[in-house]
């Protein structure tokens, strides 16, 4: 007979696998202004997404105090190859992945009808407008 932990993980990819056959595919419009190493001053992407983050804080994205947001895409991915997705983002590595965006901002607006986690409270608004404050 299995152990529990086992039986705990089954479920748990069990979980995962029926959730990725349920995804809804959010479409995300973002428009990044003053790009830091890049010529161009505004960067877009308008597209279904996978996953969109925005990040700026200690243990993800860029460092707090550099007047930067990290912006991380992931478009529209065929559902086979969530599981590879999902190892990469537990191994803190999704931006190694060729067809992952990764942009640093000091701001953007996003515009989505897909509802926000910011800082674990959902949030719902149709356009969310990120800026990043000196210091």
């Amino acid at each position: 007979m299995p152990d529990v932990k086992t039986l705990k993980s089954a479920a748990y990819v069990a979980s995962i696998l029926r959730n990725i056959s349920r995804y809804k595919f959010a479409k995300v419009k973002v428009i990044g202004h003053k790009m830091a190493c890049f010529l161009t001053t505004r960067s877009r992407f308008n597209d279904q997404v996978t996953l969109c983050a925005f990040c700026n804080g200690r243990f993800y994205g860029s460092k707090i105090n550099d007047g930067l947001i990290d912006m991380v895409i992931l478009p529209k991915v065929n559902r086979l190859f969530a599981p590879y997705y999902i190892y990469k983002i537990l191994r803190k590595d999704l931006i190694s992945c060729k067809d992952v965006v990764v942009k640093q901002v000091k701001e953007c607006v996003i515009t989505t009808p897909a509802a926000m986690n910011l800082d674990g409270e959902k949030k719902e608004a149709a356009k969310y407008h990120l800026v990043v404050q000196p210091k």
